[in-house]
């Protein structure tokens, strides 16, 4: 059984440039995203709740976030819930699959969203054709590993809110274009994500608005004051801030 479908109607294209460019170094050119763009696929759209594939599914295949968001989890032996992420435009997704050919985690569609696929086999094809994509692949992979570096460390409850709320945000206007982000997780999603309590989550949110950085209801978060919550962040290393 394939881990994905096509849904209800398949996107008529993949804009590889449109979104990659900004995440890719120059110096790769236009050429290794035009290549890529004419062997990949489009999967979608999946509806809020959809699961675009499960844990030990086979995996032959790489994913690119088009549009949406997806959470990335799986359960302990314990029956626990754990987070790896959440993806947005522009994400990769899949590539713990590379590893023994099954997929570690679940993901989850948190809104309707799409992805364009790339299987295993085109990858090595353009990484023989053309040695540059290799590297912009390799860029694209380095960039997902240091996008959660405010779990790793021994960094405060308060600094791992404020540095997610900052790179969430982030990514999240750059994709849909917002000045005031939705948060499509719930709270009780960013707890588990950030390795806190619910409890914990929910009194640094207050005390950031209280304090007058934030306004926020429970999904929307609009940050207000940038200089003092980028203060809060500033000792968390290598984070796109």
């Amino acid at each position: 059984m394939q881990p994905y479908h096509l849904g209800r109607k398949a996107m008529s294209d993949c804009d590889v440039q449109g979104l990659l460019q900004s995440s890719v170094p120059v110096e790769f050119g236009l050429t290794c995203l035009s290549e890529l763009e004419s062997r990949i696929q489009p999967i979608g759209p999946q509806r809020r709740g959809e699961h675009l594939y499960r844990v030990s599914q086979s995996a032959e295949e790489i994913f690119i976030v088009h549009s949406g968001c997806y959470k990335l989890y799986a359960y302990d032996r314990a029956g626990r819930e754990y987070i790896h992420g959440f993806r947005l435009r522009g994400s990769l997704m899949g590539l713990h699959g590379l590893y023994g050919g099954a997929h570690q985690f679940n993901a989850v569609a948190l809104t309707d969203s799409s992805v364009c696929r790339l299987s295993r086999t085109k990858i090595v094809e353009l990484g023989k054709q053309m040695p540059d994509f290799f590297n912009m692949f390799l860029s694209m992979v380095g960039q997902e590993m240091v996008s959660n570096i405010f779990l790793s460390g021994n960094f405060t409850a308060e600094e791992r809110v404020a540095c997610f709320l900052v790179s969430f945000s982030k990514k999240l206007c750059s994709s849909f274009n917002c000045t005031e982000p939705r948060l499509p997780m719930s709270r009780s999603d960013i707890a588990i994500y950030l390795r806190l309590t619910l409890p914990t989550v929910s009194r640094i949110l207050s005390r950031l608005k209280q304090n007058g950085i934030i306004n926020s209801d429970y999904h929307h978060i609009q940050i207000v004051d940038h200089s003092r919550i980028l203060e809060i962040c500033k000792n968390v290393p290598l984070s796109e801030f």
